[in-house]
C-alpha cells in the first residue's frame, strides 16, 4: 500500500482557506501564522502535483481539480474524526460491535423501535443483526 504524501493536517489546512474565505482568515481560525498556512498549501499543492487554488484578484479560488479533492478531503477528515471517535469508545469499554439474534416471531416494529432508541446512543457500536425462526435463535447462541 502507497503510504499518503499528504497530511490531515495538510487537508485541513486547505478547508479552512476555503471554508474561511483566504489564507489569513483560515490562519487565525487555526491559530497559526499566515506565512505557515500558506506554505502549508504551496507545500501540499507540490506533493500533489496539482494546482488545487489559484489567485483571483486578491481571492483564492478553488481549481477544478481542487474543487474534487477539497470535497473528497471533506469526506477524509471526517472518517478520520469518526474513527479516533471510535477508539476513544472503545478505550471506555464500549464494544465494536454487538450480535444480536432475533426470533423472526419477535414483533418487528418493537425491534425496530429498540435500535432507533440505541442508535443516537451506539456512539459508533455497529449492530449485526440475525433474524432465526423456531429454534434457531438457541441454536445460535450455544
Amino acid at each position: 500500500m502507497k503510504v499518503p504524501r499528504v497530511t490531515l493536517d495538510q487537508w485541513r489546512t486547505l478547508q479552512a482557506v476555503i471554508d474561511h474565505g483566504g489564507f489569513a482568515q483560515a490562519a487565525e481560525a487555526l491559530h497559526r501564522s499566515q506565512s505557515s498556512v500558506s506554505y502549508t498549501v504551496a507545500r501540499m499543492q507540490e506533493q500533489l502535483g496539482v494546482p488545487l487554488l489559484r489567485i483571483d484578484g486578491r481571492k483564492a479560488v478553488l481549481t477544478e481539480a481542487g474543487e474534487v479533492l477539497l470535497r473528497r478531503s471533506r469526506q477524509l477528515v471526517t472518517q478520520a474524526s469518526q474513527l479516533e471517535e471510535l477508539a476513544h469508545h472503545m478505550e471506555q469499554g464500549w464494544e465494536a460491535e454487538v450480535r444480536l439474534v432475533v426470533d423472526a416471531a419477535y414483533p418487528s416494529t418493537k425491534l425496530i423501535q429498540a435500535l432507533t432508541e440505541f442508535m443516537p446512543k451506539s456512539r459508533g457500536c455497529r449492530v449485526r443483526l440475525r433474524e432465526e425462526v423456531l429454534s434457531g435463535v438457541e441454536e445460535v447462541l450455544k
